[in-house]
């Protein structure tokens, strides 16, 4: 099996993976779907289809589980955490960990903007803004954590497959 093969077919399992952890009890904003969605990324550059399958199965899910005013730009950030996973050209942990952490905090500035704006639940002016980022603070760990914790247990999962594949192939 080649390195498409097994990047792919690991890519649509760490999808359904994770799809399916999104209907789990888990603390607010925990949740690797960011880092799926950089790593997808990264490995479908050599599958662009991955790069539609991810996010459907992520937007199928959404609709299951329920979607806000505002969830336009929790999108705008996924497709931006596609994009950056990309254009990162190694697998290497200082890019991977920079990765991790930007589309974090993209993903709350962005998500917040979209509560504020599309929302009545923060008055609409600058302190409303201020509140509506003073509020969502105790669960931006949760981001940061399940990101660069998400694509750290992706990439290992994908130098173990290639490991274990290449002792198959010498043997």
């Amino acid at each position: 099996m080649n390195r498409f093969n097994r990047d792919a077919l690991l890519a649509i399992l760490l999808i359904l993976v994770v799809v399916g952890f999104r209907f789990l009890p888990h603390p607010a904003n925990f949740s690797p779907t960011l880092a799926l969605l950089i790593y997808v990324g990264f490995v479908g550059r050599s599958s662009r289809a991955l790069w539609l399958i991810g996010p459907a199965l992520i937007l199928v899910s959404d609709l299951l589980i329920g979607t806000y005013d505002g969830i336009s730009m929790v999108y705008l950030s996924y497709a931006i955490c596609l994009a950056v996973g990309a254009i990162i050209s190694r697998a290497r942990v200082a890019p991977l960990f920079l990765a991790g952490l930007s589309g974090s905090v993209l993903f709350f500035a962005l998500s917040n903007f979209g509560v504020w704006q599309f929302t009545n639940l923060y008055p609409h002016d600058q302190l409303g803004l201020v509140q509506c980022y003073v509020m969502a603070l105790p669960f931006f760990h949760y981001t940061v954590f399940s990101t660069v914790g998400g694509l750290a247990a992706m990439f290992a999962a994908r130098t173990a497959v290639n490991i274990v594949v290449s002792k198959i192939a010498v043997e």
